[in-house]
């Protein structure tokens, strides 16, 4: 329920609301269950934004169950939230040694080694990712960023175009088509991710903006992502390497401290 209303596929309120009632009812019948701990870390933490509360679910969780493959990912989710990206990646690894078929532990891990600007390993962490799970939404997506960042704009093009989620498609390639210099291609697909997915995507459409340099449009994004509730601004701003080029505006701090992240 909570993926479901990440990708937009049913309102973010209801999502989480059938995700709170789902692991409430986990924990009636079972108080230390460390699986629903996590799960009440999450929502917390990406529709709550009370990341002293999702601490406190997640320290319980470990406490339950320190070797717990998922607890340990949820747990490396937490970290990567609040930037600490080194944490993230042992919290992965550490889930993937319990669990090294966890095409969400892989995708995790790349997006933690992203947001420390490792971006070969990041790249082989995705690609680990696509091999157990080949139509895993949005890693074609976050590989073609990583080959981006690596300079090889026309291999991040052809990985961009195999991402099958429309909307992380469009996001892929108005930030890479904008790199390569082919304004109208990424222009085109900006537009199309304000049409269609405006209402669902204002962090992608956010990050866009940002990684054209247009401040403007990007914190006017964020703000409408903040109004919607977008997940993407706990999961996502840390590690973006895209909204580094705005973190000097003064509007930065204003923002981080609205959602109660430390600049």
């Amino acid at each position: 329920w909570t993926r479901e209303a990440d990708y937009g596929w049913v309102p973010v309120s209801e999502g989480y609301a059938r995700a709170r009632a789902a692991v409430e009812r986990a924990l009636a019948l079972d108080p230390d269950l460390a699986e629903a701990h996590a799960g009440m870390g999450r929502i917390q933490s990406v529709y709550d934004w009370d990341l002293g509360a999702a601490k406190a679910s997640y320290a319980r969780a470990l406490g339950l169950a320190p070797g717990n493959a998922v607890v340990l990912r949820s747990a490396g989710e937490l970290a990567r939230n609040l930037g600490q990206f080194d944490d993230a990646i042992d919290l992965n690894r550490r889930a993937l040694e319990q669990d090294p078929l966890s095409f969400a532990s892989y995708t995790n891990l790349g997006i933690a080694l992203q947001g420390a600007d490792r971006f070969v390993e990041a790249g082989s962490a995705y690609r680990k990712a696509l091999e157990l799970a080949p139509n895993r939404i949005g890693t074609h997506a976050a590989l073609a960023l990583t080959l981006l960042a690596q300079g090889a704009g026309e291999k991040a093009l052809a990985e961009a175009a195999l991402e099958s989620e429309e909307a992380f498609r469009l996001w892929a390639l108005a930030i890479v088509q904008h790199a390569q210099g082919h304004a109208a291609e990424s222009d085109e697909a900006l537009r199309m991710l304000i049409e269609k997915y405006g209402e669902d995507s204002a962090y992608q459409i956010a990050e866009v903006h940002a990684a054209r340099g247009d401040a403007d449009a990007a914190f006017e994004w964020l703000g409408r992502a903040y109004a919607q509730r977008d997940g993407g601004l706990i999961t996502e701003m840390k590690a973006s390497p895209f909204l580094r080029i705005i973190r000097g505006d003064p509007r930065w701090s204003v923002f981080s401290a609205k959602m109660g992240l430390a600049v």
